[in-house]
């Protein structure tokens, strides 16, 4: 009888899992990994600033099935039968031998895992500007659920009043609805000439007003200097060089960087933006490994580029497709179009395709 078919997957939130389990369904006879280096895994990124605001009641409310099952280890386990490994970085890929190295983040020791197909899922890192007091404290990303859970924490203090959001893309718009509706003051911070970068500079216009009707107050154009602290050595300002904007907590929002160490110390080819470059069938330059998720180059359909786009949509399908394929299936993902939606306060906002400025950066009439 032939050895049964090993995957390993490394990221367990969007990709990682969605392959996981599609791969358990092509192959259910398949050994299946997950390696994941936090303790919660398989959660809605998306759904951090409604779980600010309260949308989102229960923190378990953001790891469940449809049906209100939680996605954590013991679920994978008995009712995927995929192995799980929380929180366990893989450090090294050992391609010749195809082997991961992992080590448990708690007790350090170190061990090797064997695989027959691996898929990368290692997702995407908050950009941390080089400023000043950008360690302190009550200054943070919104990128994990702990994340959303120190800033509910923060929310609770009298101190909290008034909340500064650094970018105003996505992540930044869609916090300061969540703070707005939770009754404090919000200040978002662009350094670019406009808000939600992914519009037309008119289209942003017709946004910006809007948000301000809200109540928000909005600075584009405006360069961060420093996050200053008060005596208690928590973050009380930001300094701009507009002027300065007290604040009891900073939420800094300003983008996304792909995880790709572990692929590029693998010897893996990185494409143009930075990001793991793979085929429509998601395979990177070893054909026995595949890479899913925010970690990599997405084929932009109408550019005829590649480009990266973070988004939980796209990594679930391009997990699928991973998974099916890695499993001894056959699946594509012909790539993307550069669709993106969200929701401010009253309106959806949302652009496809080329804006004007695309057209024109790439000479297309």
């Amino acid at each position: 009888m032939a050895q049964p078919r090993r995957i390993v997957v490394i990221g367990g939130v969007a990709a990682g899992p969605k392959a996981a389990s599609r791969a358990r369904r092509v192959d259910p006879l398949a050994e299946i990994t997950l390696i994941e280096r936090d303790p919660v895994l398989s959660y809605a990124g998306c759904g951090l600033p409604y779980y600010v605001s309260g949308v989102v009641s229960e923190r378990d409310d953001l790891m469940a099935t449809p049906i209100g099952v939680l996605r954590d280890p013991a679920y994978f386990e008995k009712a995927k039968d995929i192995r799980v490994l929380p929180e366990t970085e893989a450090v090294a890929i050992d391609r010749a031998r195809r082997m991961v190295r992992v080590r448990s983040r708690q007790t350090g020791e170190e061990r090797a895992i064997p695989y027959d197909k691996l898929i990368l899922a290692t997702g995407a890192s908050a950009v941390v500007p080089p400023i000043p007091g950008i360690d302190l404290p009550n200054v943070l990303p919104m990128k994990r659920v702990e994340d959303a859970d120190l800033l509910k924490t923060l929310l609770a203090s009298e101190a909290c009043q008034d909340v500064a959001i650094v970018g105003a893309g996505l992540i930044g718009l869609e916090m300061a609805e969540a703070l707005h509706s939770c009754g404090r003051g919000v200040t978002l911070i662009e350094r670019l000439p406009q808000i939600l970068p992914f519009l037309d500079a008119d289209m942003a216009l017709l946004l910006h007003n809007y948000v301000v009707q809200q109540g928000v107050r909005v600075m584009t154009g405006a360069a961060v200097e420093a996050i200053e602290a008060d005596a208690s050595g928590r973050a009380a300002r930001v300094v701009t060089d507009q002027g300065t904007v007290e604040a009891g907590a900073v939420i800094v929002g300003i983008g996304f960087r792909p995880n790709t160490s572990l692929a590029r110390e693998a010897g893996l080819i990185l494409g143009p933006q930075g990001g793991i470059l793979v085929n429509q069938y998601m395979q990177t330059s070893d054909p026995d490994v595949y890479a899913a998720g925010d970690c990599t180059e997405k084929a932009c359909v109408v550019r005829g580029t590649t480009c990266l786009l973070p988004l939980g949509s796209t990594a679930n399908k391009e997990g699928r497709v991973a998974g099916t394929n890695a499993a001894g299936g056959h699946a594509r993902f012909p790539g993307v179009v550069g669709t993106g939606a969200v929701k401010v306060f009253g309106w959806n906002v949302a652009r496809t395709g080329l804006t004007e400025a695309d057209s024109r950066r790439l000479g297309v009439k």
